[in-house]
């Protein structure tokens, strides 16, 4: 019975059912009743459709003869029930559609014929069927443009090419990319079917594909020797280059395929072809190394001195990637053993350069000249000449130069011995000494010293001698040898205040200030102007400076007190006013302090500003340095019990009161809480001092009354991690900060070269602050760059290379024992580091050799059980097999210079960036506890022990332990192991536990240490108290979001021009196009540029820095040269900048990998360069800029004289607050963030001067206190405060409200009962009960 229509969401319910069901006898019955034969389902499928789809099914008959629509396409895809039948392979349904005339070239909606599908699912018999039908061979789809003959090609199916090219299919049918059958055929390598192809008589044999390559070409790429073969019988040209000028035999030659060159050369292929660069087969093959194809070539009459574009030969780029087999050949062909490249650069310079002694041997014993000098001459244009050019790479620097400067011992000793010039002269007047004293190469000196160099040279650049560089740059080893040779301890470095001693002390070596003392040196603990000796020039601000004014000023405790115990003037006051004890005050350096006031310095010195020095201190927090004082000063009342005793009781108790106010002045509660802890207080002992703050001390008295027995919350684990988690402290914002790390090495490596990698706690994405994670670095901690050497890998194993399949037998073997290598090495100076502040995080340069293995790592074999997930197993076990392995300058006690360390960074690096929210917050919590607990009460620890107990952590905790409810368990489970570790008998007294991934290794303690058992008492009373010292952390905790601020990140380096040229520099260029900027338009007089230097170019080269990288450092300079010209500005142009400083989330990435990719996009379409800090000896003076704007820009970094910092985006809203007051927001509105705590000099001195709301300043006063103080901004923000006698009672009431809100004073009250503090101020009972 027919049915009635059913609801379009309906299938036909009788028809369509049946079929699915293959009850054949009904749906016979349906069809004879009349039933609908094509109605279709909601996915648009008929019912002879499904009857194709369903194996076995009878109905397929039943519908054909009925008068079923046999091309009824789906509504999907538009296949009709031919494709499906072909789809199937389904050969009788295929017949039976064809037989009743189904249409053979219906296409889908992707543009596929039936007979495309059936040479795509390799169906030879319904291709057959399919032409006998009449089937258009030649139909392409429209998508990619294949035919199907491309496609059976592609496939290599012979017989299905057979049936097409029988039908008259055209070979020559290219696809959209331009690739025909023949191509792909030749890419593929199937040679039987280019035969076929070249038979029917393919038109175009040469047809080119992809980058305009022949099938030649591309079969001699992929080294298919029988498909070349066959091509070559029909080929016209054998030298048809590509888009990129290469030919077929360059490309056979580039990828080393000996059987292919071979048989082009036999057809006449021209060995000397160049691609568009210059570079010929000959050239790339000694490049890659390939010998057997440079003899080949040779044999066949390749010219082996012919150059490329940039004038390099084939022998110069062998030896420069040390293809020695290469080398060989070449010489034994008679290449030009002295040629030089564009760049000056010789065979012999290169090979001794990339380390390649077994080239550099060749060399010799070919006769190359080894005191040819690279002779380039290449020197800074005017406008670039700013920049200190790398001279020792580009100025006259012969072998042996360059093998000193990178540390090739061997190459330097075959050199010396080949009667190389040992005092050689680059243009600067460097010798090779120079060169090795600069990188620490003792053994190198030790050789040239043999061979009778001059120690006492001064290089011409900047007079500097060998003995100054070794002593600046910690390289106690060289020092040594240089005072063994009669190096002149007094010669004096002309460029830079001081002799090498001044050098020494300056930058913390204690050993070199030591040898030099005992050298004869001690005269120059003297001022330089008292001393009779010649003078030199010294910048102004260092004129008169002694060492240990340098060293109180940097902290050098040790070195203080050897300068001490040498008769140093610890009361030497400097040209601006300056005493030792005054710098080591001001910042913050308890433990000089200390020694200069045991030595007799004279703590009653007033400061330039009026104030004594305890009060400096305690302006800028240092409340340690302020007890450091007052402890001076019991001792003289416990030694001296005449009348000067209760004068320095008054002058104590005065000075206290002092203190308080400047830090009330300040914001710092800290330092008011300090003293709570140690000093009674009451309203009649400030009484007594005549306080100038008598409105504000009877609460306060009582305040610190309460506070010395305050004691902090018990915190639950849950409590804790919630608190770190507002921090910033997850996994994401971990991986986010990863990400920015990977960017930062991408422009590092861009910058300094390959071979550089940031590890350490900045690119694990944990630990480089403690208080957040946010992106920024504590200034003490720093940014850890390994700098891999490039030179001849190491093989870490029994001394021979039998193992080794990475490096082709050309490493250098070398023993391996306890995580260590046997190989000599300079460990006086193992880094090179660079002091940072709270603007620019430091950086700690590790120099490191490359190995092409890892020693056997317990934890990554696959028996090993761990509770460390299968795919981060799998992670670390990729990063052992791809050989990201290196060694540090580090030796065990006892074995100094004799080992190198093994380094895991790349394995830490990995586990680290892996780790979950709750794992990273126990890190965190290790590494405060050892870094700011543990370690004021014991030396001995280094954060390094907080990874290594962590790690150990996720090797032995389940997995369902690691949750927020149990971190406190798990700090206590560290601290646990960590004291067994130490209370373990069998390790040595410099141990304190076993390496985690190299367990045959230990982790030893810091030098200068507690011993194991005081070490380990101190983290027992610390686990004792963990609830206290939890507590405390929490509360310094602070929210942020990940910042990024690219070139304050960066390592400083002085480049080149090179990096400058082009219409718009690559991003890491950036920082140097802007420093060139900044010179120029810093340039004296202030009314002119520099010489050969015009407005036109200048602002030329402004807009060279691309809008959406650097638009707001674009506008600044753009800015600053308009005022330079005297041109107007308008408030728009000083509004064009839109600076970006957090890292958003646009989505979730889960790796590192992910990460920097992610924030590669957001810096390249976003503004983050807007922040820089630069490195020159002289600032650039802007005196056209407003006085107010020129006091801010550019301003200092703290006590490091040779950086200067530039915020643009500050400069830009100073000059619309100064030029157009009326037209612009406020000062508030417009350093907002500076308000809340996130200024940086600039932003602040700025606020200062145009924000005249007095609330505003005092909280951007306060909120920035500890930038105040490290970039030594104390004395303006407190001259400011006392000439505003407004602000100075406001400072005072918000310090006040601050210390309620930190005693929690109302809470207090409450559980006493009372209702205000004039009820608590009378009970002095209450307050004298600790208990209460």
């Amino acid at each position: 019975v027919p049915m009635s229509t059913p609801p379009v969401t309906m299938a036909s319910p009788r028809c369509t059912w049946q079929c699915k069901t293959i009850a054949f006898e009904i749906a016979n019955l349906l069809i004879r009743a009349g039933a609908e034969l094509d109605t279709r389902t909601v996915h648009g499928v008929t019912p002879l459709e499904v009857s194709i789809r369903l194996p076995g099914s009878k109905t397929i008959d039943q519908l054909i003869a009925a008068g079923a629509w046999l091309d009824a396409p789906s509504t999907l895809d538009g296949k009709s029930p031919l494709h499906w039948a072909v789809k199937r392979k389904d050969i009788a349904t295929v017949n039976k559609l064809v037989q009743a005339c189904a249409n053979v070239d219906m296409a889908t909606s992707a543009g596929q014929t039936p007979l495309y599908t059936s040479v795509e699912v390799g169906s030879v018999q319904a291709t057959r069927l399919l032409i006998k039908a009449s089937a258009d061979v030649n139909i392409v789809e429209p998508v990619e443009g294949k035919s199907p003959l491309y496609v059976a090609t592609s496939a290599g199916a012979a017989a299905m090419v057979d049936q097409l090219l029988a039908a008259g299919s055209n070979p020559d049918l290219k696809r959209h990319s331009g690739t025909s059958p023949l191509w792909i055929a030749a890419q593929k390598g199937f040679a039987n079917l280019i035969a076929k192809l070249i038979e029917v008589g393919v038109a175009e044999p040469d047809i080119r594909g992809m980058s305009d390559s022949t099938p030649l070409y591309v079969a001699a790429q992929y080294g298919h020797s029988a498909a070349v073969d066959q091509l070559l019988k029909a080929t016209r040209d054998v030298d048809i280059p590509t888009s990129h000028g290469a030919s077929p035999l360059y490309i056979a030659a580039e990828y080393g395929h000996y059987s292919v060159a071979k048989s082009l050369i036999q057809a006449s292929a021209n060995v000397d072809h160049e691609e568009k660069h210059g570079y010929t087969p000959i050239w790339t093959a000694c490049q890659r190394g390939y010998d057997q194809v440079v003899e080949l070539l040779l044999q066949a009459g390749a010219a082996s001195d012919y150059e490329n574009k940039a004038g390099m030969s084939p022998l110069r780029i062998a030896a420069g990637k040390g293809q020695a087999r290469a080398v060989e050949k070449l010489l034994q062909a008679s290449a030009e053993v002295d040629a030089q490249d564009r760049s000056g650069c010789t065979v012999l310079w290169k090979a001794a350069e990339s380390g390649q002694s077994d080239i550099v041997d060749s060399l010799i014993k070919a006769g190359a000249d080894v005191n040819l000098q690279r002779s380039d001459g290449i020197a800074p244009s005017s406008r670039y000449r700013w920049i200190n050019v790398e001279l020792s790479k580009k100025s006259g620097s012969s072998a042996l130069s360059i093998a000193s400067e990178c540390g090739h011992a061997d190459i330097a000793g075959a050199l010396i011995q080949a009667s190389a010039d040992s005092n050689h002269r680059t243009r600067t007047g460097a010798t090779p000494m120079h060169a090795a004293a600069q990188n620490g190469h003792a053994d190198i000196a030790l050789k040239l010293i043999n061979a009778a160099a001059m120690v006492n040279v001064h290089r011409w650049s900047d007079g500097a001698t060998p003995l100054w560089i070794a002593s600046n740059n910690g390289h106690d080893k060289l020092v040594t040898q240089l005072l063994a040779a009669f190096a002149d301890v007094d010669c004096e470095h002309p460029g830079s205040p001081g002799s090498p001693l001044w050098a020494a002390v300056q930058n913390g070596h204690t050993a070199i200030v030591l040898s030099l003392i005992r050298a004869g040196a001690a005269k120059f603990l003297r001022p330089l102007s008292n001393i009779n000796t010649k003078q030199v020039d010294l910048p102004d601000e260092a004129s008169g400076t002694t060492p240990i004014s340098v060293a109180a000023l940097f902290g050098h405790a040790d070195i203080v007190q050897l300068l001490i115990a040498q008769s140093a003037d610890v009361d030497f006051v400097q040209p601006n006013g300056h005493t030792p004890l005054y710098d080591a005050a001001v910042s913050g350096h308890t433990d000089v302090v200390e020694s200069l006031l045991q030595a007799g310095a004279d703590d009653c010195l007033l400061s330039d500003e009026g104030s004594l020095l305890v009060g400096l201190a305690a302006q800028n927090g240092h409340a340690n340095v302020v007890e450091a004082f007052f402890r001076a000063r019991q001792k003289v009342q416990s030694s001296d019990r005449s009348s000067r005793t209760l004068q320095l009781s008054v002058i104590e108790l005065r000075e206290l009161v002092r203190c308080l106010e400047f830090c009330f002045y300040r914001g710092h509660i800290d330092f008011v809480l300090h003293f709570a802890k140690r000093y009674h207080y009451s309203a009649r002992l400030f009484g007594h001092c005549g306080a100038a703050l008598v409105p504000f001390f009877p609460d306060f008295s009582i305040l610190m009354s309460v506070a010395k027995f305050l004691q902090p919350p018990d915190l639950a684990s849950a409590d804790v991690h919630l608190a770190m988690l507002d921090a910033g402290f997850c996994s994401a914002n971990s991986v986010l900060q990863a990400g920015t790390a990977a960017v930062m090495e991408d422009i590092a490596i861009r910058r300094l070269g390959p071979g550089v990698s940031v590890v350490g706690s900045f690119a694990d994405g944990w630990g480089n602050c403690l208080t957040r994670l946010c992106g920024r670095t504590d200034p003490d901690s720093d940014i850890d760059v390994t700098i891999i050497a490039n030179t001849k890998q190491l093989h870490i194993g029994d001394g021979s290379v039998a193992s080794c399949r990475n490096c082709e037998n050309r490493c250098q073997p070398v023993d391996y024992e306890d995580g260590h290598i046997k190989y000599s090495c300079d460990v006086s100076c193992p880094t090179r580091p660079h002091r940072g502040s709270m603007l620019r995080p430091a950086f700690d340069n590790v120099n490191a050799l490359p190995c092409c293995n890892y020693p056997p790592i317990q934890l990554l074999e696959l028996n090993y059980r761990t509770n460390i997930s299968t795919s981060v197993m799998k992670q670390l076990r990729a990063i052992r097999d791809a050989t990201q392995c290196h060694a540090v300058a580090a030796s065990p006690p006892g074995l100094e210079g004799d080992r190198m360390r093994v380094s895991t960074n790349m394995l830490e690096r990995a586990l680290m960036q892996s780790l979950t929210s709750v794992q990273g917050q126990l890190f965190i919590l290790l590494k405060y506890l050892i870094k700011r607990v543990i370690s004021k009460r014991v030396s001995g620890l280094k954060t390094y022990h907080a990874k290594n107990l962590l790690f150990y952590m996720l090797d032995e905790t389940p997995v369902q332990d690691w949750q927020p409810a149990c971190l406190v368990q798990l700090v206590q489970k560290s601290l646990r192991m960590l004291i067994r570790y130490l209370e373990d008998s069998r390790s040595g007294p410099t141990t304190c536990m076993t390496h985690f991934f190299l367990r045959d290794a230990a982790v030893y303690l810091r030098k200068g240490r507690h011993n194991r058992r005081d070490i380990a008492r101190a983290v027992s009373d610390v686990l004792d108290e963990l609830p206290i010292h939890l507590a405390k952390y929490c509360q310094k905790l602070t929210p942020s979001a990940v910042i990024f601020h690219p070139f304050l990140l960066v390592p400083l380096s002085r480049r080149t021009t090179a990096d400058l040229e082009g219409p718009s520099p690559e991003y890491h260029a950036i920082y140097d196009l802007v420093q060139n900027l900044l010179h120029r338009l810093g340039a004296e007089p202030e009314d002119s540029l520099a010489a050969g230097d015009t407005m036109e170019q200048l602002m030329l080269d402004i807009r060279r820095l691309r809008t959406d990288w650097a638009g707001t450092a674009r506008a600044g300079l753009t800015a600053l040269a308009r005022l330079k010209a005297g041109e107007p500005l308008t408030a728009a142009q000083l509004a064009e900048g839109r600076p970006v400083r957090h890292v958003r989330w646009l989505k979730r990435v889960k790796s590192a990998a992910e990460a920097k990719e992610f924030v590669w996009q957001q810096v390249s379409r976003c503004d983050f360069a807007w922040k820089f800090c630069f490195e020159a000896a002289e600032w650039p003076k802007f005196r056209f800029l407003p006085p107010s704007i020129r006091r801010a820009f550019p301003c200092g970094s703290g006590s490091y004289k040779s950086l200067f910092y530039c915020n643009f985006d500050a400069l830009l809203k100073g000059l619309r607050l100064e030029l157009f007051p009326g037209e612009t927001p406020t000062a508030a509105e417009l350093f907002e963030d500076a308000v809340a705590g996130e200024a940086d000099p600039q932003e602040l001195l700025l606020l200062l001067n145009f924000c005249s709301d007095t609330d505003i300043l005092v909280r951007a006063i306060h909120a920035n206190k500890d930038m105040i103080t490290s970039c030594e901004l104390n004395h303006i923000v407190v001259d400011f405060i006392l000439n505003e006698p407004t602000m100075m009672d406001q400072c005072r009431q918000a310090s006040l409200e601050a210390l309620v809100l930190a005693i929690d004073i109302h809470g207090i009250l409450e559980a006493a009962g009372m209702e205000n503090l004039d009820q608590l101020r009378f009970q002095e009972d209450f307050l004298a009960t600790p208990a209460t």
